[in-house]
């Protein structure tokens, strides 16, 4: 909604350097007021800095229907901004009132669309040139995995993972898709041009081979072939074709594959700008629990800068705030009361309004203002203000800094001058973060959603196993799909992640990707769902508050001092009912959280279907798309293949993982609990006056034993 006098809204979409343009064409959907003058009232479209539509506002006919062409040249690879600005007026007079709720037009979004033709480039492929194929504004990316044999064995499970995580990293957040083969019909690649190669090629699509020399050689060409006398990395074009690229993955045994695809998942920088390399050493440094990317550390201050924000000036009109990212661990615990402390170094104009703000929101819920009062304008070198530890999320979160800038002499007929209008926030400012424990209650796929705990507890995947049931195309790829989320949420690759197709016994957390009837029972037996002839659900029935007594002791004191006992909240408890029956899930997958029953601080996550192999993997690339992924909550949840069939609930099962303090667990008690502490205190001190009366009692026994006391 564009409203007032000169309403301004942008909008941002990618261009990959991949496309070329061949036309972009922008069709708009909108209506406007009926109330605006047609002679005065316009909208304009403008691509980046050019002006590329004027369309008039008519009240006659609010409806408006509008087939731009975006100019081709104007357009840039990377982020391109879409402005719509709009020139409202309800008279022909000079005197009218700049925010006047009649002053509107409505662009419709959901029927409003860009629409290009588009084109793949070709470009000779080194390895740092990976990232101009496998790139975050993709529209869409699949890749296809061969390998060389038909069947599934423990290191194509390793290999695949470690290389689905390498496109995930560099695709950020955009979920992609993986198709798998076996490269089964033997020749010879050959990446000169125009030299077909058919025993690769049957769909278009950037492909990855994988395996060792000897697996793979019969699919190289022989110059190719003799490079590999260790973990190698190769990129050329795919049959000749340029616009893809076919990526070898190899070694003389399983650990030199191994290495090569770990080199492959790490590559950030662009180098080697080679098509291929031996990579002869790779060592990774093992990271400790909770040193994600950007992770804040509790106990810490951090200036804006170092949190990514630099300096920034808003001005009235501008339709933004400054805003600043936080990353949270997601098991955080502390006091009610314990807060989080910003010290500001801002400045604000003169000649504003004394109802001026300066209005901060956390994850877009309002917490408080900064009132922008002195007449002069201001500059504050430390404004202290406190935000509860409580109001933050585990994971991401987003502090807004929002002006409300109004000028000083506002009416109809006067000028509004707003070039005063403007508030700066400056990169010194620091953000402290207070003492806090790690513990939190699972099982929470919501927390797992945000953040990937209790599996990205360690960046590396260390504490984290993943079992298949089965060793079917549909399982490994969700398995490689799984990985691939799991890595985005930590931003770095799962390296020491445990991928086996047998039972692992180890001490982690689990994940189990498969057919649910092939679970063993040492590890279903405490899952909410058992799946077999006969399936075992649970049902939710509507939670239930329970309610505590007040300890007498704490009834008394608090009529003593005339001041009511502290209650906790009441705790609203999950129930629900298990039914044994014939029926199972169907269409339906299935992802369960629980407890796992080997190991009392580890969770289980169990990702199946029921007899539906050929489904199952298209079912776990829709649970990762982002309108499903983002829906995920409480312990289990079954899904088909849209959004509207995602269901969940909460079973009865909950446990609590990490460790508090005794500090911390007295400072709760006594925060819930003010009369303890009151009495608590007065024990103490009856017990210090005591024991001085008894040091002075002996020390006067020692040394003046004849001096008698003085009576009162």
């Amino acid at each position: 909604m564009l409203r007032n006098v000169s309403g301004v809204h942008d909008m941002f979409f990618p261009l990959p350097d991949r496309y070329s343009v061949n036309s972009a064409k922008l069709h708009l959907e909108l209506t406007n007021s009926n109330a605006l003058i047609q002679s005065r009232s316009q909208l304009t479209v403008r691509l980046n800095k050019t002006v590329v539509a004027q369309i008039k506002l008519d009240p006659d006919n609010p409806r408006t229907f509008a087939d731009i062409v975006l100019p081709t040249d104007k357009l840039i690879v990377g982020y391109n901004r879409l402005r719509f600005a709009v020139a409202q007026h309800y008279t022909e007079e000079e005197c009218e009132a700049p925010d006047a709720p009649e002053l509107w037009t409505e662009v419709d979004s959901v029927k409003s669309e860009l629409a290009f033709d588009l084109m793949l480039r070709s470009k000779t492929p080194t390895l740092a040139s990976i990232p101009y194929y496998i790139d975050e504004k993709l529209p869409t990316y699949t890749i296809k995995i061969l390998r060389p044999q038909l069947e599934f064995d423990t290191q194509d499970l390793i290999w695949g993972a470690l290389i689905a995580q390498g496109v995930a990293l560099r695709l950020q957040h955009v979920p992609f898709e993986i198709e798998q083969g076996a490269a089964d019909v033997p020749g010879r690649f050959n990446p000169v041009p125009d030299v077909d190669s058919d025993h690769l090629s049957g769909a278009e699509l950037d492909t990855v081979i994988a395996g060792k020399h000897a697996d793979i050689e019969a699919y190289l060409d022989r110059e190719i072939s003799e490079r590999i006398s260790g973990p190698y990395l190769g990129v050329f074009p795919l049959n000749g074709d340029a616009r893809h690229f076919l990526l070898v993955v190899s070694g003389v045994n399983d650990e030199q594959v191994a290495v090569a695809a770990k080199t492959f998942a790490s590559i950030t920088f662009p180098f080697p700008d080679t098509a291929d390399s031996v990579i002869k050493k790779f060592e990774q440094p093992a990271p400790k629990a909770y040193q994600l990317a950007g992770l804040i550390q509790p106990d810490t201050t951090y200036t804006f800068a170092q949190l990514g924000l630099d300096t920034t000036s808003v001005s009235e009109g501008q339709d933004s705030a400054i805003q600043l990212a936080l990353k949270l661990a997601p098991d955080l615990y502390a006091r009610e009361d314990t807060e989080v402390v910003l010290r500001l170094h801002l400045a604000y104009g003169a000649a504003m309004r004394r109802d001026s703000t300066i209005n901060i929101s956390l994850n877009g819920v309002f917490q408080q203002a900064i009132h922008l009062q002195q007449l002069n304008g201001a500059h504050y070198r430390d404004y202290r203000m406190v935000l509860p530890l409580r109001s933050f999320q585990a994971g991401d979160n987003n502090l807004e800094f929002h002006p409300v800038l109004t000028p000083l002499e506002t009416g109809e007929c006067l000028y509004r001058q707003q070039k005063n209008l403007v508030f700066s926030l400056f990169n010194d400012s620091t953000i402290e973060f207070p003492p806090a424990d790690h513990y939190v209650r699972l099982p929470d796929l919501k927390l797992f959603e945000r953040t990937g705990f209790p599996f990205s507890r360690v960046a590396d995947g260390s504490e984290t196993g993943i079992q298949l049931l089965d060793r079917t195309p549909q399982s490994v790829l969700a398995a490689w799909q799984i990985t691939a989320k799991l890595a985005q949420l930590s931003g770095l690759p799962l390296y020491r992640t445990s991928l086996s197709f047998q039972p692992i016994h180890q001490d982690l957390h689990l994940i189990v990707i498969g057919d649910g009837q092939a679970m063993q029972a040492e590890i279903s037996s405490d899952a909410p769902i058992h799946l077999g002839l006969e399936n075992q659900f649970t049902y939710p029935l509507p939670p239930g508050s329970t309610r505590e007594t007040t300890p007498l002791w704490e009834q008394w004191l608090a009529k003593l001092f005339n001041q009511p006992a502290a209650k906790e909240p009441t705790t609203m408890e999950a129930k629900s009912l298990r039914s044994v029956q014939t029926g199972g899930l169907g269409d339906y997958a299935l992802a369960m959280a629980y407890q796992s029953p080997l190991y009392s601080d580890r969770m289980v996550l169990a990702i199946t279907h029921q007899q539906h192999p050929k489904t199952f993997y298209q079912r776990v690339k829709t649970l990762v798309a982002p309108q499903i992924w983002s829906q995920l909550q409480w312990d289990i949840v079954i899904w088909k293949d849209n959004s509207d069939s995602l269901v969940w609930q909460q079973s009865d099962a909950e446990f609590f993982v990490g460790e508090t303090t005794q500090r911390s667990k007295l400072a709760y008690y006594f925060s819930r609990h003010p009369l303890g502490w009151i009495v608590l205190v007065m024990v103490l001190l009856f017990l210090f006056a005591w024991l001085i009366h008894v040091l002075l009692k002996r020390f006067k026994n020692k040394h003046h034993p004849n001096v008698e006391e003085l009576e009162s």
